[in-house]
């Protein structure tokens, strides 16, 4: 609910209570709620933080498999059989996902950044609009085009 209030403008305050509930305690599964709470919160910091999210996790991720390749190394190196192929593809695979993970964050804060940009233009270009242009919903841009055209035709 508070990501909702904070989405929608509005301010949250903390406003105290009397009541006492005793009587049953809680109906709710506390593993239950509290899991699902966590996953709304991963949620939102992912959808508003996506850089962050996934360049943490990613980072984590390759740390890791760096971890792991690293004792894979010097467990070749100390028994001098070689390297043992189990081992170096969960290396492989957890610096994959990490990779994975970085890109997907780049990607993601690319595009709500490009997302953002747009909706602040479209939304400078609207207040800039008069009345009845912007009462005219999509014809808008076509409403502009024949102005424009009757103004160069007019020498102005």
């Amino acid at each position: 609910m508070i990501y909702l209030a904070e989405k929608n403008g509005l301010r949250v305050t903390e406003v105290p209570i009397t009541e006492i509930y005793t009587e049953g305690g809680s109906t709710l599964n506390p593993f239950k709620h509290g899991f699902g709470n966590l996953g709304k919160a991963i949620t939102y910091i992912a959808e508003k933080r996506p850089l962050f999210f996934f360049g943490i996790s990613g980072a984590l991720f390759m740390i890791i498999g760096l971890i792991t390749g690293a004792w894979v190394l010097y467990i070749a190196y100390i028994t001098g059989s070689g390297v043992v192929v189990g081992s170096t593809l969960v290396a492989v695979l957890f610096m994959v996902i990490g990779a994975i993970n970085v890109i997907t964050g780049l990607i993601l804060n690319a595009l709500t950044r490009f997302v953002v940009s747009a909706i602040a233009e479209e939304k400078e270009r609207e207040s800039l609009m008069n009345d009845h242009e912007v009462s005219k919903g999509s014809e808008r841009g076509f409403v502009r085009e024949i102005k424009e055209i009757i103004r160069r035709n007019r020498g102005e």
